[in-house]
């Protein structure tokens, strides 16, 4: 994805958080913006490293359990102490995914 394409969209997106206060998805981002889904969870991604804590955001975290037998578990978490929610998820090796899925101002 070229870097002014990418510039626009995350423009566009912040005015869609911040003025209009829209819930964005990485979904909804790739739906409407053409962009393939994991370029989208990327730009997502770039706007809270930008923006910080000003946005309420909410992420995937899944990953096989060290159960008998193992199951997969997926739990939907804020962005608040992501860190320490991903390594009690006791997972066998490590989670395999932590994907952001939407964010509201």
């Amino acid at each position: 994805m070229a870097a002014m394409e990418t510039l626009g969209i995350l423009e566009e997106v912040e005015a869609l958080v911040s003025d209009k206060h829209q819930v964005v998805s990485y979904k909804w981002l790739s739906r409407n913006f053409l962009v393939p889904s994991n370029d989208a969870k990327r730009l997502l991604q770039d706007l809270v490293d930008r923006r910080g804590s000003s946005l309420d955001v909410v992420y995937t975290v899944s990953g096989w359990l060290n159960n008998n037998p193992p199951s997969y578990k997926v739990r939907l978490v804020n962005g608040v102490g992501l860190e320490s929610k991903v390594s009690s998820q006791r997972c066998l090796s490590s989670c395999s995914a932590v994907y952001l899925l939407f964010m509201e101002a």
